[in-house]
């Protein structure tokens, strides 16, 4: 029995592994290039329980077609009632011995094995939600305090060519605080991101949470926006405008800026989450 709950155990874990990153839950903690990886450890897992069952039904079959079968010690004489009736008698006293024998199972190995499948039930059932907005106003916002923002960028990435060029909110940033910025002029952009409130009721910033690792490492990327009305806090917006050739935030902290010309209520995309490498 104990066996048979182990592999039941391994294959609920299996499963919700699985069916978390199915469904997109898996996104709020890695980011999608480590998804594959977790669906193939949810599969092994699974393929081991079904393995194991199967294992320990075949030596379950096994032992019971032993016990009830015939003894491998010379059969009685038929001649003889008496020895007849005492080997089957021994044969049921020994059947009646196994089930008398008391279990080997270990309740604290059993109770540590449903605490980690309820642990895992809790997180496909409650997984946490995506960081927002107080996630976002947290630090200064400029890519210069990142890692690898020291490199020098002055060409667009690769498929942002054509009359409109949408970028995340790291690239349009490194593309404006290095070099002269070159790549940017003249050209429509598009940026997409949730609304920060800014210093006064008419300033505010297009934020996105960057990083290598999803939420394990995010950290908050501004983008300063002029000539557009800020809409409510966390709302997810794109903006399209051009890049007007300044900077904004401090000396300390710069901040990419963007002339918005559209500002257009967006759905939350599935992966909210920039990768700080792009």
């Amino acid at each position: 029995m104990r066996k048979s709950v182990r592999s039941l155990a391994l294959a609920v874990v299996g499963v919700i592994l699985i069916a978390s990153c199915v469904a997109g839950q898996g996104r709020a903690l890695v980011p999608d290039s480590r998804l594959w990886s977790i669906i193939a450890a949810g599969v092994l897992m699974a393929a081991l329980a079904i393995v194991s069952a199967m294992r320990d039904h075949h030596v379950a079959s096994a032992y019971r077609t032993e016990s009830d079968g015939p003894a491998t010690t010379p059969g009685p004489d038929l001649g003889n009632p008496a020895q007849g009736r005492s080997s089957s008698a021994s044969r049921s006293a020994r059947r009646a011995a196994a089930r008398a024998q008391p279990s080997r199972r270990d309740p604290s190995s059993l109770r540590i094995g449903w605490a980690l499948v309820a642990s895992f039930v809790a997180f496909a059932a409650l997984a946490p939600g995506h960081l927002g907005v107080y996630a976002g106003a947290r630090g200064d916002g400029s890519v210069l305090s990142m890692a690898q923002s020291g490199r020098q960028v002055d060409s667009l990435p690769p498929g942002a060519d054509g009359p409109l060029a949408e970028l995340t909110l790291t690239a349009y940033s490194r593309l404006a605080l290095s070099g002269d910025g070159a790549a940017l002029r003249e050209r429509t952009i598009l940026l997409t991101g949730f609304v920060l409130p800014g210093d006064s009721p008419t300033s505010w910033f297009l934020t996105r949470l960057s990083g290598s690792a999803g939420a394990a490492d995010a950290r908050p990327v501004r983008v300063e926006v002029r000539s557009a009305a800020p809409m409510a806090a966390g709302t997810w917006v794109g903006v399209t405008g051009t890049w007007p050739g300044s900077r904004g935030g401090t000396a300390d902290a710069p901040l990419a800026v963007i002339d918005a010309t559209m500002v257009t209520p967006v759905v939350e995309p599935g992966q909210p989450y920039e990768n700080a490498r792009s």
